[in-house]
């Protein structure tokens, strides 16, 4: 169609779900046949038009986009046949992860063993979570109070699955990336549109009311924060903890002037003092600290925390 400002292309939403030969009784991809050959076929289609412009020829074919187990392996799902039969047809897997276990609970555990897997499977092309989600399933206390909505910090998931753990899983299991899945209606508490979360379908594209925008979720916080200190692009750096009830990354910038540490503490323990050693010497620079933790004020201008702590002249070591 003559565009030619993009970078990326993928096609179709979770080709491995459709049980229906019908439209309205599957996701996107319906066909007859084999829709694993046939989603490759169409893959190389793409390769060979690209080749064919100069302005397309770096153009990454990115898929499937798999809404299965991240470590199950079949020959009947797309992703798998790819990657078993023709890799050469993608540049990069995009899998989607929401939990898989027979309660549905997204426990860090199950992910970072699944994103290991799922890492040396594909090995040799990037590895991108285009969906994912950490949350109990419906849990709710108060169907009349929002705010009550059990998230990712109820006693039964809170250290175990959340958002902060997604990001440090991802960077240390070798996962190039992840993309937190937003439009969606019904009971999501969604931090990046933190109106959404009361019942209210499809309320991202149609909040229901002013009430409803302006109630600012504890979710918001906390994704605020890796949103705007962890970068797009971001290098992920080995890194290495000891003590129970804590896990952390790190990250630096794509241009690697600017450093990024995400340490996550279980709030039911007792208070740490860290110490990090780093293997390059800052030379002196400043350190500024954030922190959120589960009983921040809900502020209804949603701001995200603020600096709370500047270390000066910091070197190879950091206490805290």
């Amino acid at each position: 169609v003559g565009l030619t400002n993009f970078n990326t292309l993928s096609f179709y939403n979770e080709p491995d779900t459709a049980e229906s030969f019908t439209y309205q009784g599957s996701w996107d991809y319906v066909t007859v046949g084999d829709k694993c050959s046939y989603w490759t076929a169409m893959a190389r289609a793409a390769q060979d038009e690209f080749e064919k412009h100069d302005d397309l020829k770096d153009v990454l074919i990115m898929g499937p986009d798999s809404s299965r187990k991240l470590n199950q392996v079949s020959d009947s799902l797309v992703n798998c046949w790819i990657a078993k039969y023709a890799p050469d047809c993608v540049d990069a897997y995009t899998l989607h992860f929401y939990g898989y276990s027979d309660s549905n609970k997204r426990f860090y555990d199950e992910f970072f063993e699944e994103a290991v897997f799922a890492h040396n499977f594909y090995s040799g092309k990037p590895v991108y979570l285009t969906e994912y989600y950490a949350r109990e399933k419906d849990i709710v206390v108060d169907e009349s109070d929002a705010e009550a909505s059990a998230y990712a910090w109820n006693d039964e998931s809170g250290w175990k699955g959340s958002h902060a753990s997604f990001y440090i899983g991802m960077a240390n299991t070798g996962i190039n990336g992840g993309f937190k899945w937003a439009y969606v209606g019904g009971r999501l508490i969604e931090p990046t549109s933190f109106f959404v979360g009361e019942g209210e379908t499809a309320s991202w594209y149609h909040p229901h009311s002013v009430e409803s925008i302006n109630r600012v979720k504890q979710a918001f916080y906390e994704e605020s924060l890796l949103n705007q200190y962890v970068k797009e692009d971001s290098n992920v750096h080995d890194i290495h903890w000891t003590g129970d009830d804590i896990r952390a990354a790190a990250f630096t910038t794509e241009d690697g002037k600017d450093f990024s540490l995400v340490v996550e503490a279980n709030e039911k323990s007792k208070d740490k003092t860290l110490n990090i050693n780093l293997e390059k010497s800052l030379g002196g620079r400043d350190v500024y600290l954030y922190w959120f933790n589960h009983k921040w004020k809900l502020d209804g201008n949603a701001i995200i925390p603020q600096c709370q702590d500047v270390l000066k002249n910091v070197k190879d070591n950091i206490t805290y």
